[in-house]
């Protein structure tokens, strides 16, 4: 088996509908079954530590691989892919591939990095754009509410009192958004000569 990359995914994607961290390995069938349940364990030991009890898991086969999700705060999504470091070697440890990770360690380590990515006005933004229908986009430096012209953005780290806004301004038009690894230019400008 071998990690072929672990990284976040910040919003709807291939496995669901949710942020997450997610683990890319190599491996065959065989591998895979039995890499899937050390790894949910591994991750709900480490979800466990940090109350994270309404988040959850996912995995997906593919061909020569298979990936692992973890769901996450959109505010805690580098702090779940330090999760997902672990629990994979956790994994290799267990295979004999890895030394063991000490879970006292790491879990201090995911609690700081949860402290330092905290964006409570992010959050609270967030659910107001969803109590009022609207369109919420972010990324590490903007965060945007509404969408086209009926749209406002900040900084990530400087946000508006949700409760402060004119919400009646906010609104969304029509809109198709291209993500993934490749293609992205190719299916926008096919999109666009439609």
């Amino acid at each position: 088996m071998e990690c072929l990359d672990v990284r976040r995914l910040t919003g709807p994607n291939l496995l669901w509908n949710k942020p997450c961290s997610i683990l890319d390995v190599g491996c065959t069938d065989e591998e895979a079954e039995s890499l899937i349940p050390a790894w949910e364990t591994a991750v709900g030991q480490m979800l466990d530590a940090l109350g994270w009890s309404g988040h959850t898991t996912i995995h997906r086969k593919l061909s020569g691989g298979i990936s692992l999700a973890v769901s996450a705060p959109i505010d805690a999504l580098y702090a779940a892919t330090t999760i997902n470091e672990w629990a994979w070697q956790v994994c290799n440890a267990g295979f004999g591939d890895d030394e063991a990770a000490d879970f006292e360690t790491a879990v201090e380590q995911v609690k700081e990095s949860v402290s330092e990515e905290a964006n409570p006005e992010l959050l609270a933004l967030q659910s107001a754009a969803g109590d009022h229908g609207t369109t919420f986009l972010w990324d590490d430096d903007d965060v945007s509410t509404g969408l086209g012209t009926g749209s406002q953005s900040w900084p990530a780290r400087e946000l508006p009192d949700p409760d402060s806004l004119d919400w009646s301004r906010y609104h969304d038009v029509p809109a198709g958004l291209v993500t993934g690894t490749n293609g992205k230019t190719t299916t926008a400008r096919l999109l666009h000569h439609i």
